[in-house]
């Protein structure tokens, strides 16, 4: 299957596109709608009378066991679509009509991304990516000064992800994490919180993960070759632990990248870890500057780097539709990431989010404080944790997963909204970024001899679980977050 531009990408428009799309696009019926969709995605329509439901990508039921038609079908009978999608794993969007009402969602990473734009003629879009807008009215930089000289910056060409729910272009949003696309007024509204935190235990947490992600594991290897990545860390750790089920159906790899030796840490625990039961390779990274198909790539995404397509074309430099890769990323949601910080304002969220003090960024998080922090609160959840979902998860692991699906099928297991509520409701001292005391239970439940083994046992790791442990770090990170400036230097 030969990858082209704007590969497993979809469109819907009230319009017809204005310049010819790509031949693989392909019309989809759907009422009052234009709806495209990449000829070689996975995608289903599924209708009942009036209502019906366009779901694309990868997506796994934690308590069943059902395809995308079984899905969408499901959706169709839901009186509460939020919460029957929150029950989903995966990589995916969804347009769903219901009563007349046009709603747009995506993944609980927002890593199937979902993009929107008032037309020049009047019309809406929404998108897998503002490039493939252009097909409808033509897309044109930043009008304020301040956003257009973000966007055309070094740091953010280094950068490679976006920031918040801006791009590159005048009059184009992203639905970032924890929102939903309203078609009616097109514009995103929050679907996370709706309802106060219940604290629950680490133990009824685990009892609740472990069992609906071994089923969406278990539904992952039914079809296709599971590829999945390891390293000394905590993310891969706890998803080879839930895997053990089905262990004899994956294969166990980790990358090793130029000048990296085989003692390191990251390449001997999972050959350590493999004596485990399960069969582990050492894929050696490429030395190749490019790929034939980073041009489609470039062609397809407003913003992309290619250190993050790497490793992946070495591992198949064609696309190959039997195979996905699964990785750990999105758990981190509900490990502390952004620490124990108090945050007030958009600068100290800036500074927390670990991101350059731009006009444009600062206006942005003070936005983010104003309006999303009052209500997190008021739910009883962090708001660190949600600013992390919300920008870090968004436009780092989620745009990782739309990167990754270019190359191959991807999919993260905790990317689904019920999981990481249910993470996010467990006490807050016992999942520490460095010293994740949930995450050992949840790995101990599933898999307990992977707990033989050390995690993360590098040097500036060691040194800030000692500091955590003699209470010097906090301090140390408020400090940072109040007095070390991050300027922006273009």
């Amino acid at each position: 299957m030969q990858r082209t531009t704007f590969f497993k990408f979809f469109a819907a428009s009230d319009q017809a596109p204005s310049a010819p799309l790509p031949a693989q696009m392909l019309g989809v019926e759907v009422p009052e709608l234009k709806l495209y969709v990449h000829r070689d995605a996975d995608w289903v329509l599924e209708k009942k009378g009036s209502d019906w439901v366009f779901l694309t990508g990868i997506a796994y039921h934690l308590e069943s066991t059902l395809d995308l038609n079984g899905l969408a079908q499901q959706l169709l009978q839901s009186q509460a679509p939020l919460d029957e999608i929150d029950l989903w794993s995966g990589w995916f969007s969804v347009v769903h009509c219901r009563q007349g009402k046009v709603h747009v969602y995506n993944d609980a990473a927002a890593g199937h991304k979902v993009y929107f734009r008032l037309l020049s003629g009047g019309g809406k879009w929404c998108g897998s990516d503002p490039k493939l807008s252009a097909h409808w009215s033509p897309l044109t930089a930043h009008l304020d000064e301040d956003m257009r000289g973000l966007h055309a910056s070094k740091w953010m060409a280094n950068r490679g992800t976006m920031v918040g729910d801006m791009t590159p272009f005048h009059g184009v949003r992203q639905v970032v994490a924890n929102h939903r696309l309203d078609w009616a007024v097109l514009r995103p509204e929050r679907t996370f919180p709706r309802e106060p935190r219940r604290p629950m235990t680490s133990a009824a947490a685990v009892d609740y993960v472990v069992p609906r992600l071994e089923n969406v594991l278990a539904q992952a290897v039914k079809h296709r070759q599971v590829n999945m990545a390891l390293t000394a860390g905590w993310d891969s750790r706890i998803t080879l632990a839930l895997s053990r089920k089905v262990k004899s159906k994956i294969r166990y790899y980790t990358i090793q990248h130029q000048g990296v030796d085989l003692e390191f840490p990251d390449l001997a625990l999972p050959r350590a870890m493999s004596k485990e039961g399960f069969v582990h390779q050492i894929l050696t990274d490429s030395v190749e500057e490019g790929h034939p198909d980073w041009r489609v790539v470039r062609d397809s995404l407003s913003m992309a780097n290619y250190k993050r397509f790497h490793s992946f074309f070495c591992m198949f430099p064609e696309y190959q539709p039997d195979q996905m890769t699964i990785v750990g990323t999105v758990s981190e949601v509900a490990k502390n990431y952004l620490e124990h910080i108090p945050i007030r304002t958009g600068l100290h969220a800036v500074r927390a989010a670990h991101l350059v003090e731009h006009p444009a960024i600062l206006d942005y998080f003070d936005g983010w404080m104003k309006d999303s922090a009052p209500r997190v609160k008021a739910s009883g959840y962090r708001v660190l944790d949600l600013l992390h979902w919300e920008q870090d998860i968004t436009n780092f692991a989620g745009s990782g997963a739309q990167n990754t699906n270019f190359v191959v099928h991807q999919f993260a297991p905790f990317s689904s909204g019920k999981i990481l509520e249910t993470l996010l409701a467990t006490p807050t001292n016992e999942r520490d970024k460095y010293i994740p005391k949930m995450y050992e239970q949840l790995i101990l439940a599933a898999w307990p001899e992977l707990m033989n083994h050390p995690v993360n046992p590098f040097f500036k790791e060691d040194a800030i679980r000692m500091m955590k442990r003699t209470g010097l770090y906090n301090p140390y990170k408020f400090l940072g977050n109040r007095l070390v400036s991050q300027p922006f230097r273009g």
